[in-house]
């Protein structure tokens, strides 16, 4: 059960983050077909880079990165898993998140491998052990997968608390069923038991 349920979360969020055949709803699933990048996008007049896809004449873009574009910050509400788009603090300065400094040797390969690391955790949930599993599933190297891992700032424990909703909303869990089902994942002890506390387990 638990192996299949890991199947399940990876093979539908590698189908999502290549943009082709799923889409989700609350609790549905369905088969589409999209087309991959064939909208530029301005802001402003202002060319900025974004993957999109294009789906019954609508264009559809990563909640992420028009928060990126407009200055503002994303939040999420897993109470009700509901993601917005809201004005920075006031008295913030409009700029982003930094992450840990990189190398100035860092090479494309790493580059491309932390782009896909944020672009999959604006999906999904993952451990961090899950994600660099996963970039590695995309081929890119055990090194690299570590590297991009290490420069981006997630909050790990956060990343447990939304796979044990997502989990929760699928199917029932008992507490110690749901806190080794999340450490089959990659998390920690510290982190599944942290999650499964926040979910009222």
């Amino acid at each position: 059960m638990r192996r299949e349920a890991k199947g399940f979360i990876i093979g539908t969020i590698t189908t999502v983050m290549l943009f082709s055949t799923v889409a989700f709803g609350d609790t549905v699933t369905k088969n589409i077909e999209v087309v991959l990048n064939s909208v530029n996008l301005t802001v402003n007049g202002e060319s900025v880079q974004a993957d999109n896809i294009l789906y019954n004449g609508t264009t559809y873009v990563p909640i992420r990165a028009i928060a990126d574009m407009l200055g503002k910050e994303v939040g999420w509400n897993g109470d009700t898993n509901t993601a917005s788009i809201n004005d920075k603090a006031e008295g913030e300065p409009v700029t982003k998140e930094k992450d840990p400094v990189k190398s100035s040797d860092e090479t494309l390969s790493q580059k491309n491998a932390i782009k896909m690391a944020k672009k999959y955790l604006d999906y999904t949930a993952f451990s961090k052990n899950g994600l660099v599993e996963q970039l590695k599933c995309e081929d890119f190297s055990e090194e690299d997968a570590n590297y991009a891992v290490n420069q981006i700032t997630v909050d790990w424990q956060e990343q447990a608390v939304k796979m044990a909703e997502k989990y929760l909303d699928y199917t029932a869990y008992s507490r110690g069923g749901l806190i080794e089902q999340l450490e089959f994942e990659g998390f920690s002890n510290e982190e599944a038991t942290y999650a499964v506390d926040k979910v009222g387990l």
